[in-house]
C-alpha cells in the first residue's frame, strides 16, 4: 500500500509493507531517494518528471516487489 498516489515533485510518499528491508525503492523505472522508517514503513520522495502506475521496491534477499496504484 502507498499513499499518496500523486503529486508534485518531492512528494513524500509513503510505502507500508512487511519486514521491508529495502535497497532501492523506484516510482516507475526511475530510483528515487528513501529511507526506512521501520521494517513496515518506507518514505520515498518523488522526483522530478517521475510519473508511474508502479512502485518496486528492491529487498535485501534479492526479490523485488511491486506495488500497483489502487483504483479510486
Amino acid at each position: 500500500i502507498f499513499s499518496p498516489t500523486s503529486g508534485a515533485e518531492g512528494t513524500l510518499v509513503t510505502i507500508l509493507g512487511e519486514n521491508w528491508m529495502a535497497t532501492d525503492v523506484k516510482i516507475g523505472e526511475t530510483s528515487v531517494y528513501f529511507t526506512s522508517v521501520s521494517p513496515s514503513e518506507i518514505i520515498a520522495e518523488a522526483t522530478y518528471g517521475v510519473q508511474a502506475e508502479y512502485i518496486y521496491v528492491d529487498r535485501n534477499a534479492g526479490t523485488a516487489h511491486r506495488l500497483q496504484r489502487c483504483s479510486e
